[in-house]
Order: C-alpha cells, then sequence, then structure tokens
C-alpha cells in the first residue's frame, strides 16, 4: 500500500450509486484495472481506494463533488468554490462512456 489510501469509506453508498447506474462490481472493477474480488473489497470497505482510485470510480458512476465527499470521505473535504460541483471530466470532452 501506499499510505495514500482513504479510509473513510460509506460502502453502502458507493453501493447505490453503483446500482443506480445498472454497473456490476465486474464493470467498475475493469474501469480501474483491478479485479473483481479486489473491488469487491473496497466496496465493502475491507481495503482503501487510491486516490487516483476514488477519481476513476468518480468518473466512471458520474458523481459530483459532494457525492465523492460523502462517499470517499465522511463529508470531511472542505467545499470547493465550484460552481458546477461536477468533476473535471477526461480529456476527451464529449466521450459519454468514461470506460469500455
Amino acid at each position: 500500500t501506499t499510505g495514500m489510501e482513504v479510509r473513510k469509506l460509506n460502502a453502502i453508498e458507493l453501493k447505490v450509486a453503483r446500482t443506480r447506474k445498472g454497473f456490476t462490481q465486474e464493470y467498475v472493477a475493469s474501469c480501474l484495472g483491478i479485479s473483481t474480488v479486489g473491488y469487491s473489497k473496497k466496496e465493502r470497505g475491507e481495503s482503501g481506494f487510491s486516490p487516483e482510485q476514488i477519481t476513476a470510480v468518480a468518473r466512471v458512476l458520474e458523481m459530483d463533488q459532494d457525492q465523492v465527499n460523502t462517499i470517499f470521505f465522511d463529508g470531511q473535504l472542505p467545499k470547493s468554490n465550484s460552481s458546477s460541483g461536477k468533476l473535471p471530466s477526461g480529456d476527451s470532452p464529449g466521450v459519454e462512456a468514461p470506460c469500455t
């Protein structure tokens, strides 16, 4: 581990966010480039997400900053002054599916 893993996961909210999108754990795991078992452990809070993985999950599940804060940081992050509230998107605007 890198020591940068985040441990304040709201596992229930993460699962709800994923299932609302109709995504399987396998799909999200493939987007992160990790095994389904590895993702499942992270989703249950048994192992942590790296900052890069949090960014990837947020992009795949199209979360706004408040959702990311609630799910991954237990609401502990300061509110940003960003007017949109959306996380920055990937390098290619207009691409609907962040993961194929």
